[in-house]
């Protein structure tokens, strides 16, 4: 239970962690119909921005995105340039850097750029490589061609981030689209807390201007969130089996024990020992092995994923799981509320058991030896 526990709630943690880090929380966009990875300019002007000063937002960061063709000496490939400026929170994409740097964006014109691992390795492109990247306009108009730098390589592991973004700088992104210096494509948002993120979301949604849409990361990613939400079910099942497992073994037990002893329980009650007396030297018994198997349990499982945490030597397929290792949550509550939950459950199962030291006549027990 420990081990399903802390390796699902891990997994799920895992790519919550690399999706908060690459779109923040809440993302606030120009309330529209465009469906397209291509921003409608939103005002940077705003009584949140640059400081988010509510109750359970950490941070705030403006971005913008425009698709393109990125092409190399040898190939091209459709991506969305993603800009970003001084304000954008970093620790995520250091973590997830493979080579190169990441550059000062948004300090003065830049024209690095940093890429998927996947992309380099489709475009053939290392860190210093030059690219182009064209953007469409409408016709007869020719594509607007910029020079990219590649000045570091990533990889998220999802999909969807590493098959189409390459990130680069905000100012591009506003020179390409003529936007103000005040506009913006929009703003992503960090909370506190991720399990009231609908929370957060739907309060937002009424504190931001009626022209604005803000939309929390959950319902931009449905079916990765909905495959997440499987791991509970999961959890849940397992974790009822194994009460069912352990309580029933318990109940084994306590009855082998109380057939073993059914001439000492004669005895015991030829004396004028009482059935509540003998039932709470059974139980007391039992109470020895329980302790001792969840001792046992708790080492072994423990163990395990203190091992598995810091050496990560099971491996998973990276494009089916988006990690490459089994991520492990240790989360003491969580192993608190296991150990409690499963002391009540054998205890509960032992008084059905001890019920049997009541039958036992001491009459029959001691003529029959």
């Amino acid at each position: 239970m420990i081990i399903a526990v802390a390796t699902g709630t891990g997994l799920q943690k895992e790519i919550q962690g690399k999706l908060i880090g690459f779109t923040g929380h809440i993302q606030i966009s120009k309330f529209d119909l465009n469906t397209s990875y291509e921003n409608a300019p939103v005002s940077i002007v705003q009584d949140f921005y640059p400081e988010m000063n509510l109750d359970g937002f950490t941070h705030i960061q403006k971005f913008a995105t425009k698709a393109g063709i990125l092409k190399s000496r040898d190939a091209f490939e459709g991506v969305v340039l993603k800009g970003i400026s001084d304000d954008y929170r970093l620790d995520y994409l250091k973590s997830v850097m493979k080579k190169g740097a990441i550059p000062a964006f948004g300090r003065e014109r830049n024209d690095s750029i940093l890429i998927s691992n996947y992309l380099a390795k489709l475009l053939t492109l290392s860190v210093g490589d030059t690219a182009k990247m064209f953007f469409m306009r409408e016709a007869p108009k020719p594509p607007r061609v910029r020079n990219f730098v590649v000045a570091g390589i990533y990889e998220t592991g999802l999909e969807d981030i590493d098959h189409n973004y390459i990130i680069g700088d905000f100012e591009q992104i506003r020179r390409l689209n003529r936007w103000e210096k005040s506009q913006a494509g929009g703003f992503e948002v960090f909370i506190d807390d991720f399990n009231k993120i609908d929370e957060r979301g739907e309060f937002l949604t009424h504190e931001i201007p009626f022209d604005l849409n803000a939309e929390t990361l959950k319902r931009k990613n449905e079916k990765i969130f909905q495959w997440l939400d499987l791991f509970d079910m999961n959890i849940y099942i397992i974790i009822i089996i194994m009460v069912l497992v352990a309580s029933l073994n318990m109940i084994m037990a306590l009855f082998i024990i109380i057939l073993e002893r059914t001439h000492l329980i004669g005895v015991l009650k030829t004396l004028g020992a009482s059935n509540l007396s003998i039932r709470n030297i059974f139980l007391r018994q039992s109470t020895r092995l329980i302790f001792k198997g969840m001792f046992l349990g708790n080492f072994f499982g423990l163990a395990f994923c203190y091992i598995q945490k810091y050496f990560g030597f099971i491996k998973l397929d990276q494009t089916t799981y988006y990690v490459t290792e089994v991520p492990i949550d240790i989360n003491w509550l969580y192993i608190a509320g296991i150990n409690l939950g499963v002391f009540i459950s054998c205890m509960l199962a032992m008084m059905l058991p001890s019920l049997l030291v009541t039958r036992i006549k001491p009459v029959k027990v001691l003529r029959f030896d």
